[in-house]
């Protein structure tokens, strides 16, 4: 994976995690769904992340375990924690069936 950044390539047990993560998260862009931290009600560490179109509904409250978002925040530092976990948090999970029904969620890994 030439532009998924050095985190990819460091082994290859991370290299198969990131990947994963990169295909659920454009995944979640084939759905409809923006980049978490491009929403109003991102934590200040985490807006300087923005990037992408902000998308023109909002679900939820901000959710840092999102597969949809880069940023999480540790003691107040934002940290790329999300990558490589390609999970559904609950409000994924929730945003799905909303808009596409409760079967869309489920499988075997969310």
């Amino acid at each position: 994976m030439k532009n998924g950044a050095a985190y990819c390539s460091a082994n290859e047990k991370q290299n198969k995690d990131c990947i994963e993560w990169y295909a659920v998260h454009e995944f979640g862009h084939v759905l409809g769904f923006a980049h978490e931290q491009n929403r109003p009600d991102t934590p200040d560490a985490c807006k300087g992340m923005a990037q992408g179109t902000d998308g023109d509904q909002l679900f939820g409250s901000w959710d840092g375990s999102s597969v949809m978002s880069y940023c999480n925040v540790a003691n107040g530092n934002p940290v790329n924690t999300n990558m490589g976990m390609a999970v559904l948090s609950a409000e994924d999970k929730a945003m799905v069936t909303t808009l596409y029904g409760r079967s869309a969620v489920l499988c075997d890994r969310c």
